[in-house]
């Protein structure tokens, strides 16, 4: 704040001009005098010459920013005094911002003027903002208030806006008076309905287009009928806008263009564009309806003679106008036919969304044929269900395969229905783990019964997937052996593309501890199937499964190999899913590499992309690849909440309940913990489910048991697992645990039997080092310690530090704080430095681990607890 010394210093002999113009300064400083008669053009020179002086002054104390908003109204006396201070405060310590919409300026507008001058002048810099990216987009809704909104949302904001900051802002708060969205903070609605424009954007807009002729401005509402985009000719050809000569016409969209309603297509002759898509929509919305519809229709016809086969976007043009003419009486037929070929080659070129958009006016259209074609209506809903599962919108893709399904029925047309019930169950993104899909094994269980007996290669597709389907219903004999009998009849038919989906779904079907070399056979033949009649789509899903197989086979080598081709080939189609699935894979291989940090960021990314996906399974995921983040920074305790309400939700996945008794005992609940081990060892851990989650359930369990010290469970668990003594422990597609090896020796010692440890804990070193694994490297050197220590002999007590410096180097590079300060309590107690309960035994672990290791800090509480920090954090 300035004082009145300082204001009467800083202005100086000023002070008298700068008060004309600033009424403050009277309020401030009491006494100042008026300032002396001068000519007019005197006058304001020292005017201008006082304010410069003025901000030079008081820069010297401080720099100071200027801002200048809305130039466009200035008038030219102020605009000069800004060309004047330009000048002036080159040298000082000043920036001045000024903010104008060039759309706003008239030739002749005195603006245009003084910026050419300072051009010349060169002491200012142009910099034109263009429109918010989508990322963009969704910060200013939430810095608005409106969090976790669905993507669907965002993109219909940043379609309607351009990335324009008003109209996001005025499209937002029309959203909340419309009661679209009853609260920013929670948007119920899965998919946007169509928003529509704000009364305060159309009065932006009118007041744009209120500049221009009415000529124009009505050559202009016939144009919006074409579409965002439009063509001269096509223009020509339409409505009253035939009348004018082509040279008129010209001179109405370079009037357009001048003033910033158009702009000329770049490297498209004769092709103009709305400058924006809400600038074309106010127009189309005050032509009326009866003139709007005959308008379409007109278009439609002209267009249809301009364009044979044509481009994907021109059918789409087709498809819209005879689509809007149809309650004009257009033809019914038409609009079918091209909304037909628009979404058929949508889907070609991978815009899911345009599909689904087409396919849905095909249906609508065809409601107005008489009679119904009910057979044709069942088509359109399978294409239209598809389309919608591949933009990842698996609420409407369900439903239009359920009403397709009951059509089907109605119909008595078998193969229609099961295309029906093989749609319902789309790719694994559709259904959610852990949950029996009872209307998808009913649907499939009925389609079996609809169709002809005999091998036929739909027969084959549905009892793949009714297999896939009961994965979690409990039936593990009846699932492999359904599996086996597609994989021989999709042989026996001899059809490719058959047999290459039925492996898919068979794969999953059978995946479980026992078969892995079954799998890793299936996957191969299916890449090898797919690569050969060159159907990229199933050489992605052959991907998936051989970088699976290959990762659980512990060839990490090729099994990155096919992630990345995988991924790269999910970044060419862009399904939802199959990007969900490339970033839970990349965190895998993070967290695989000891990178917690890079590991926690890529699986949240995941759980967005899957978010925005509206995929049921993306928060369970990232629960199950968070969990095993978090207990290696010592965190564990933040994942309770999440993972007791996957322990409710998806009993048929024991691992969670696994998960949930270790994580009691890890944050010291250990009775709790005990407890929950009874109940899981109620059968003998018998009942767990032998399938793809079996290795990851015992692997939990064993390391509740070995820290509960509990030897009779560990007795079984060790039996358990000892015929896969060589297998690595796999979350799919989540997580690595570490080699069964390791789980081995950790049993060993639990028994007793020290000898067979180290030697499980060996193999498990080497393990760990040949593929390529530190972070369980150093689990494992820990581990291996403990036993080393626990043996009493004498000889072993230098390969057991050893050991132990060697994972604390590796739990403090990549942040694994638990195992750091289990560790270093043991190296502490090998050294018999810990011990006792006073305080100055605690004191002396401080000062221990403070010569131990001079980059942490410790402090010794009073309690008996050892703090340790990281000087570097």
């Amino acid at each position: 704040m300035h004082d009145a010394t300082t204001w009467t210093f800083d202005m100086g002999d000023g002070v008298a001009d700068i008060a004309q113009v600033v009424p403050d300064v009277r309020e401030r400083l009491p006494g100042v005098a008026s300032p002396q008669h001068l000519e007019p053009e005197h006058a304001r020179f020292r005017l201008f010459d006082s304010i410069a002086l003025f901000l030079r002054r008081a820069a010297r104390r401080y720099p100071i920013f200027l801002i200048l908003d809305d130039l466009h109204w200035a008038d030219k006396a102020s605009l000069l005094l800004l060309q004047f201070l330009a000048r002036e405060i080159a040298e000082a310590r000043i920036m001045v911002l000024g903010t104008y919409r060039d759309v706003d300026l008239n030739p002749g507008h005195p603006l245009l003027e003084i910026e050419a001058a300072l051009a010349r002048e060169n002491v200012h810099h142009r910099m034109l903002l263009r429109g918010l990216s989508e990322d963009d987009v969704r910060a200013l809704l939430a810095a608005r208030g409106a969090r976790d909104v669905p993507q669907p949302f965002v993109h219909a904001i940043f379609r309607e806006s351009e990335g324009n900051p008003f109209f996001v802002e005025e499209l937002l708060r029309h959203l909340v008076e419309e009661r679209v969205v009853q609260d920013l903070a929670q948007w119920t609605n899965v998919a946007p309905p169509e928003i529509g424009i704000p009364d305060s954007i159309r009065e932006v807009i009118r007041r744009r287009l209120s500049r221009l002729s009415k000529d124009c401005l009505a050559v202009l509402t016939i144009a919006s009928v074409l579409g965002r985009e439009f063509a001269i000719e096509a223009l020509a050809r339409v409505g009253d806008v035939a009348n004018h000569s082509r040279e008129d016409l010209r001179a109405f969209l370079d009037e357009a263009v001048a003033a910033r309603v158009l702009t000329e297509v770049r490297g498209a002759v004769g092709r103009y564009s709305f400058s924006h898509a809400l600038m074309r929509e106010t127009l189309y919305d005050e032509l009326p309806t009866s003139a709007r519809l005959r308008t379409h229709r007109q278009v439609a016809e002209m267009l249809e003679g301009l364009v044979a086969e044509g481009s994907p976007s021109q059918r789409a043009e087709l498809s819209y106008h005879f689509f809007e003419a149809l309650r004009a009486g257009g033809d019914v037929d038409k609009a079918i036919h091209y909304a037909l070929q628009a979404g058929d080659a949508a889907d070609a070129q991978l815009a899911y969304e345009e599909a689904a958009t087409q396919y849905e006016r095909a249906l609508q259209a065809l409601d107005l044929k008489m009679p119904p074609e009910r057979t044709r209506r069942c088509e359109l809903l399978l294409s239209l269900g598809k389309a919608y599962l591949k933009c990842g919108d698996f609420r409407k893709s369900k439903q239009a395969f359920r009403h397709a399904a009951t059509l089907a029925g109605d119909l008595q047309a078998p193969e229609l229905f099961a295309r029906a019930a093989l749609g319902l169950g789309g790719f694994f993104a559709s259904f959610e783990f852990g949950v029996v899909g009872k209307e998808l094994i009913g649907l499939l269980e009925e389609a079996l019964a609809r169709l002809p007996p005999g091998d036929s290669a739909m027969r084959a597709s549905v009892t793949a997937r009714l297999a896939a389907a009961l994965i979690f219903a409990g039936s593990p004999q009846r699932r492999v052996a359904l599996a086996n009998e597609a994989i021989t009849m999709a042989r026996h038919v001899g059809d490719r593309a058959t047999l290459s989906l039925v492996l898919a779904r068979a794969h999953w079907a059978v995946r479980g501890p026992d078969n892995l070399a079954e799998r890793l056979a299936i996957a191969a033949e299916m890449v090898e199937i797919a690569e050969r009649i060159g159907d990229a789509s199933k050489t992605l899903e052959g991907r998936f499964w051989n970088a699976e197989d290959r990762f659980e086979s512990g060839d990490f080598e090729n099994a990155d190999r096919e992630m990345e081709e995988f991924c790269r080939i999910a970044e060419r189609f862009r399904e939802p899913f199959r990007l969900w699935e490339a970033s839970i894979l990349r965190a895998r291989r993070a967290l695989r590499d000891g990178e917690l940090a890079e590991a926690e960021e890529l699986a949240l990314g995941a759980l967005r992309v899957g978010r925005e996906a509206q995929n049921p399974n993306a928060v369970q995921t990232f629960g199950a690849q968070i969990f095993p983040i978090r207990r290696e920074q010592g965190r564990l305790r933040e994942t309770e909440a999440e993972v007791r309400s996957f322990v409710r939700q998806y009993p048929t996945i024991p691992s969670w309940r696994c998960a949930f008794a270790l994580l009691l005992l890890e944050t010291g609940r250990e009775a709790e913990a005990r407890a929950e081990l009874e109940h899981l060892a109620r059968d003998d851990f018998d009942d767990i489910p032998r399938d793809a989650y079996w290795l990851t359930a015992l692997h939990y369990l064993t390391e509740l048991c070995t820290a509960l010290g509990d030897a009779k469970r560990a007795a079984r668990l060790y039996e358990m697992l000892e015929p896969y003594g060589d297998r690595l422990v796999v979350i799919p597609i989540v997580a690595f645990l570490g080699t069964v090896s390791r789980l081995l020796g950790l049993l060993a010692a639990t028994l007793g039997r020290s000898d067979e440890a180290k030697a499980h804990l060996e193999r498990a070193l080497e393990a760990h080092e040949r593929i390529g694994a530190p972070g369980w490297h150093a689990r494992t050197r820990y581990d291996a310690a403990c036993v080393l220590l626990g043996s009493g002999v004498d000889s072993e007590q230098a390969r057991a530090i050893e050991l132990l410096d060697r994972a604390i180097d590796e739990a403090r590079r990549s942040g694994m704080n638990a195992l750091l300060e289990r560790a270093l309590a043991a190296k502490l107690r090998a050294q018999g430095i810990a011990g006792g309960d006073s305080k100055s035994s605690v004191e002396a672990v401080a000062r221990a681990v403070e010569r131990q290791r001079p980059d942490l800090r410790s402090h010794a509480a009073p309690d008996g607890t050892v703090t340790i920090l990281f000087s570097d954090i």
